[in-house]
């Protein structure tokens, strides 16, 4: 994700002040922000306040809740009043269709859960990525390259994280990604990586093909990540020593 949207926010709106006060193309604030928080949600602190975006797209499965149920934050005002149904029907809100009540329960009760586990979750979900990072380069052959910004050992009270907590992209340099997916795909789940879109971001060549993204949740333990790295390094060196 593109970070911090808060300061990218201000910077939209600030273009948006100046570009209307130029009168260019007869626009004024007519550009809105939208977040997609859907990963974010139940993993960081999702406060819509703080990224003064205008839209934010929020998903309940990210909360554990069943897949179907989510939310759009409108900001009110002139926000709400540019939106338009494109589905119209019966209901108070002139939208067409129903909102499925246990859905939207179960969407309530993942937020509610993730509200209270909070930063204790983070943190420990944050502890494990670091352990399995710290696994797997003492049991592979080769380095495995953290792709994006230092795992900080504990967040900083009060500070944003500089990652999601329970996730994090490496690379094994010489392989490929998607013939460890393949060859783990009974052992352990993962994904691999857009190629274009690291390329795009500047990585380096040789790590674009060997990138993977790795993560955990709340039900995941130190035997969990254990057990990952032992799988994740047998294969690697496998496929380094037959290169």
């Amino acid at each position: 994700a593109v970070q911090p949207v808060g300061e990218i926010a201000k910077a939209v709106r600030e273009w948006v002040d100046d570009f209307g006060e130029r009168g260019k193309q007869g626009m004024s604030g007519g550009v809105l922000l939208h977040v997609d928080a859907a990963s974010a949600l139940g993993k960081i602190r999702v406060d819509v306040g703080a990224l003064d975006a205008d839209l934010v797209t929020l998903s309940g499965h990210a909360v554990r809740a069943p897949r179907g149920i989510g939310a759009l934050f409108v900001r009110g005002g002139r926000v709400q009043d540019t939106l338009h149904s494109f589905v119209h029907g019966a209901g108070s809100s002139g939208q067409g269709g129903s909102v499925c009540p246990a859905l939207a329960v179960a969407f309530g009760a993942g937020c509610a859960l993730a509200m209270e586990q909070g930063e204790d979750e983070e943190r420990r979900q944050a502890g494990l990525v670091r352990s399995l990072v710290v696994q797997l380069e003492a049991k592979t052959a080769h380095a495995v390259t953290v792709i994006g910004p230092d795992l900080p050992a504990a967040p900083a009270d009060g500070r944003p994280w500089p990652r999601l907590p329970n996730m994090v992209c490496v690379s094994f340099r010489g392989l490929s990604g998607q013939e460890l997916q393949t060859k783990l795909q009974d052992r352990v789940a993962f994904s691999t990586l857009n190629a274009d879109a690291l390329a795009g971001a500047g990585l380096e060549s040789g790590l674009v093909e060997g990138a993977v993204q790795l993560s955990v949740g709340r039900e995941s333990t130190e035997e969990d990540v254990t057990a990952a790295a032992d799988a994740i390094a047998e294969v690697a060196n496998e496929l380094w020593s037959a290169a």
